[in-house]
C-alpha cells in the first residue's frame, strides 16, 4: 500500500522498551500498564517514534478473514487500557470480523476551563500524526488495507485536522468521533477540516435529555457537498466519554461499520499478536 508523501513514516524498526515508570497518570506508565497486563501482554506491540517507543495493543480477529482494521485513537492523557468505549471496542469488534489496534496516547494538557486556541491545535496534531503513521505503516506490513479510525473526544477533533490538503492515506475509508467537546466554531477545528475530507463520517455524542442539543449543520453540509455518508448520533446520558457501554450502543457502531467492509483480506497476524481473552 503506498501512503501520500505528507504521510510515509519511517521504515518501522522495534524499539527496545525504555525504563519507564509505574504510575499510569502518564504515556510511559500506561505503557507499562499494558505490557504487564496478562489480558493483554501478549496483544502489545512495540513500534518507533524516533528514539521514543510507541506502544499499541493489536486486537486482531479470530475469523479466518478480517474486514478491515480499525485503529482506536483514545483520548489524550489515556490508553488502551482506560475504561470507555474504545476499549470495548477493543475487545468485541473482532467477534464481529474487524482487526482492531488500539494507540497509548500522548500526555496533553487539556484545556478544560479555557476554549483551546491554534497554538493547542497545532501541538495535538504534531503528537498525533507521527503515532498514526507508525501504525497505519504497522498494519500496512501486515497487509491491513481497509481501515477505519476512531477518534475520541478532543483527539478526535485533532485527528480531523491532521491532513488540511486532502492527503488521506487511500486505505482510510471512513472515520469515527466519539464524543467530540461541543465547541463553538471559532475554536472548533471540525468546520474547517471537512472543507479538506471526503470519507464517511459518523459523529456520536451524548447529551443530557434537559438540554436541546444541536446538530452539526456543517457536518449536513458536507454530506450534501461530498455526496459521502454522514451519521451523527445522540445518545440520551450523562456520560461524555461513554464509560458504561450498552449493547445498544455497540450495535449502532456495528451497523455502521457493515457498510465499509472491505473485499476480506486473511486476517493479518504478527508476532503475539493473537485474540487474547475480553474482560
Amino acid at each position: 500500500m503506498l501512503l501520500p508523501a505528507s504521510w510515509a513514516a519511517p521504515t518501522t524498526t522495534t524499539a527496545a522498551p525504555q525504563p519507564i515508570q509505574t504510575t499510569t497518570d502518564n504515556e510511559q506508565g500506561r505503557a507499562q500498564a499494558l505490557q504487564q497486563d496478562p489480558l493483554y501482554s501478549d496483544q502489545v506491540q512495540t513500534l518507533s517514534l524516533g528514539t521514543q517507543p510507541l506502544v499499541i495493543a493489536a486486537h486482531l480477529t479470530a475469523l479466518p478473514q478480517a474486514a478491515g482494521a480499525l485503529i482506536l485513537v483514545p483520548e489524550f492523557n489515556s490508553g488502551p487500557l482506560t475504561a470507555g468505549l474504545t476499549r470495548q471496542m477493543y475487545r468485541t469488534l473482532p467477534l464481529q470480523g474487524w482487526n482492531v489496534v488500539a494507540i497509548n496516547n500522548a500526555d496533553l494538557p487539556l484545556p478544560n476551563a479555557t476554549e483551546p486556541d491554534k497554538q493547542f491545535w497545532s501541538q495535538a496534531s504534531k503528537l498525533l500524526k507521527p503515532r498514526l503513521q507508525e501504525t497505519i505503516g504497522w498494519l500496512a506490513q501486515h497487509g491491513e488495507q481497509n481501515l477505519i479510525l476512531v477518534g475520541q473526544g478532543t483527539a478526535g477533533l485533532a485527528l480531523m485536522q491532521l491532513t488540511q490538503d486532502n492527503t488521506w492515506p487511500a486505505a482510510i475509508q471512513g472515520i469515527i468521533l466519539l464524543a467530540p467537546p461541543p465547541l463553538p466554531d471559532r475554536c472548533n477545528p471540525l468546520p474547517g477540516s471537512l472543507a479538506h475530507f471526503s470519507k464517511p463520517l459518523l459523529i456520536l455524542q451524548d447529551f443530557l435529555p434537559s438540554t436541546l442539543q444541536k446538530g452539526c449543520d456543517y457536518c449536513v453540509q458536507y454530506s450534501r457537498q461530498t455526496q459521502q455518508p454522514f451519521r451523527q448520533l445522540f445518545l440520551a446520558g450523562n456520560d461524555p466519554s461513554f464509560r458504561a457501554v450498552s449493547p445498544y450502543l455497540l450495535r449502532l457502531l456495528e451497523t455502521w461499520l457493515s457498510a465499509l467492509k472491505g473485499t476480506p483480506v486473511s486476517a493479518a497476524r504478527g508476532p503475539g499478536a493473537d485474540v487474547g481473552p475480553a474482560h
